[in-house]
Parts: structure tokens; C-alpha cells; sequence
């Protein structure tokens, strides 16, 4: 799951990033879930080798995992005009667990300038 939903968009934002920054306005859209507030992210077992397998968990991981790499790429696109969404569809604007700000539906980058 980690390859699928981290590594791989990860990658393909990387690979597009000159062509996004010469097509700017342009957007790269991530969809999380929900059910990233039941994990946190382990930092020394990202792809979850060592932990016990259990789907729900790692698509928690995976998926929270995913929001880190959203403010990541928003720090690294600020000023190109290169906008990024982050959505976990079904959820609105609520309060995450723990005070987290849960604006599940929002756009960076990380400055909230505008293309």
C-alpha cells in the first residue's frame, strides 16, 4: 500500500514538476481518507515491514502518510504556481483527533498565495 498511495504519486508529481511549473496555473490533486486519524505514521517502519500486517492500519498509515507528502510538495511548489488540493471526500471540515486543524478539503500551497 505504501508504493501504491505514497511512493508512487510521490514520484509522478516529481517526474511532472517541470511541466506543471511551465503549465502554471496548474494543480495536483490528493485524496486522503478519514481513516488516517486511527495510525499514526511510524518513522522507523514506513512500509510496515516489521509491524503486523492488518489492512485497516496500513491504509491508515498510508493515507496519513499521504497528507506529509501534500505539505512536502506544498513547501517545494510555493511560488511556482503550482497549486495542490488535499481532499478525504466525505468528511467536510471537522476537528481532528488530538487538536489536529482537519480541513480535509483544502488547497496549498503552503504560503495560501494564489497562482
Amino acid at each position: 500500500m505504501f508504493a501504491t498511495h505514497v511512493l508512487a504519486p510521490f514520484a509522478l508529481t516529481s517526474w511532472l514538476r517541470e511541466l506543471l511549473e511551465r503549465s502554471a496555473p496548474s494543480r495536483v490533486i490528493n485524496v486522503s481518507s478519514g481513516g488516517m486519524y486511527d495510525q499514526s505514521l511510524p518513522g522507523d517502519d514506513l512500509q510496515s515491514d516489521v509491524s503486523k500486517y492488518g489492512p485497516k492500519k496500513l491504509y491508515a498509515r498510508s493515507k496519513r502518510a499521504e497528507v506529509v507528502i501534500s505539505e512536502q510538495w506544498a513547501e517545494r511548489l510555493a511560488g511556482t504556481g503550482v497549486v495542490g488540493s488535499l481532499d478525504a471526500s466525505g468528511l467536510g471540515r471537522h476537528e481532528g483527533r488530538a487538536g489536529v486543524d482537519a480541513r480535509v478539503s483544502c488547497d496549498y500551497p503552503a504560503d495560501h498565495s494564489q497562482p
